[in-house]
């Protein structure tokens, strides 16, 4: 991929899986808290009467001793906005984002999806995300893995759930195993079969109350929390802003820092199976790098993101950067042939 920022660049997002446990004795509050996984269930498993969705190219790059090595198309993914209407109308978000094996190189398949529906009227909402488990600590470990998976066939997932409402988090989460190995074109097969894994799971849901919530209870989730951000400095607020969330039983903050204009952003992607090359060249857009903190452990997370400021892409991430270690990074690209619909 080549890219040339003129003036200033570009940032985005992606979210984080992580867990705390929190334990909970009285029979009450255990019930109390399923019926909260349930009411999250039935949230996020619905198709938005309204949406638009935009699509994406993954780019991946892998570093080989002293140089890095990259490689267009080897995945896609989309982010779609919705709306439920009615007399407490809904607002959503869906993501998915990942490798294709048919396209990445070993075969690749590591991917995720999630839903966030946020109410504004009552500060509530509710999460149900899934990833294609992985540790890839290095490249000799991820190609063990993969082979291991190959040879065994069985795939791990990790699954999540959860419900925010009357200033209170609640969460569920499972390991999963299967024998299939879904891809995100499937994306169907393995939601049903991970929400059936969590809706059925004996685990305890876990839960967060008031008292750490304090002053985070907007209700809002990890894509919501970095839309809001994004408006916010289109609208004239100066960085760096800071808004936090919860996840998991645990409390984040998110900082977007530095806000700058871009005058042209041009991306040239060579796609994999017509190997052509496309090319598009974006204008009045901001950048932004954005860390996201456990304020737990102090663990921070960071990637950045080029989005639009006015038209129909303002707020709609461009483009984004995200390198989770040494050996790895991604970008993702608006794909530049296929209209937003």
């Amino acid at each position: 991929m080549r890219m040339r920022l003129r003036a200033s660049g570009g940032c985005l997002a992606i979210f984080l899986m992580s867990a705390s446990i929190l334990s909970w004795s009285q029979t009450e509050q255990a019930l109390g808290h399923k019926v909260d996984i349930d009411e999250a269930a039935k949230l996020v498993n619905f198709t938005p009467q309204a949406s638009v969705q935009y699509d994406y190219v993954v780019t991946a790059a892998v570093r080989l001793l002293l140089f890095w090595v990259s490689r267009d198309d080897v995945g896609q993914g989309y982010i779609r906005l919705g709306t439920e209407p009615g007399q407490a109308p809904l607002e959503t978000i869906h993501l998915v984002m990942g490798s294709d094996p048919a396209k990445a190189p070993l075969g690749v398949n590591r991917w995720g999806a999630a839903a966030e529906v946020w109410r504004r009227t009552d500060n509530s909402g509710a999460f149900f995300g899934f990833m294609r488990a992985s540790n890839d600590e290095s490249m000799a470990a991820a190609r063990e893995q993969l082979s291991s998976e190959k040879e065994s066939r069985r795939y791990r997932y990790a699954g999540i759930i959860s419900r925010m409402r009357n200033g209170q988090e609640t969460s569920i989460t499972v390991p999963i195993s299967t024998s299939q190995d879904f891809t995100l074109h499937q994306l169907p097969l393995a939601q049903q079969m991970v929400m059936e894994q969590l809706k059925t799971t004996t685990r305890t849901p876990r839960a967060l109350d008031a008292r750490p919530l304090q002053g985070c209870a907007s209700g809002s989730g990890f894509l919501f929390t970095l839309r809001e951000l994004m408006m916010a400095a289109l609208s004239g607020q100066k960085p760096p802003l800071t808004r936090c969330y919860v996840y998991f039983a645990k409390r984040y903050t998110m900082t977007l820092n530095r806000c700058e204009p871009v005058q042209e952003l041009k991306v040239t992607l060579k796609m994999r199976n017509t190997a052509r090359k496309v090319e598009k060249i974006y204008r009045n857009l901001r950048r932004a790098d954005v860390r996201v903190i456990n304020t737990q452990t102090g663990l921070p997370t960071d990637f950045r993101l080029v989005f639009g400021e006015s038209g129909e892409l303002k707020g709609v991430p461009v483009h984004v950067e995200f390198q989770p270690n040494w050996w790895f990074r991604v970008a993702i690209n608006l794909r530049p042939d296929t209209p937003s619909r």
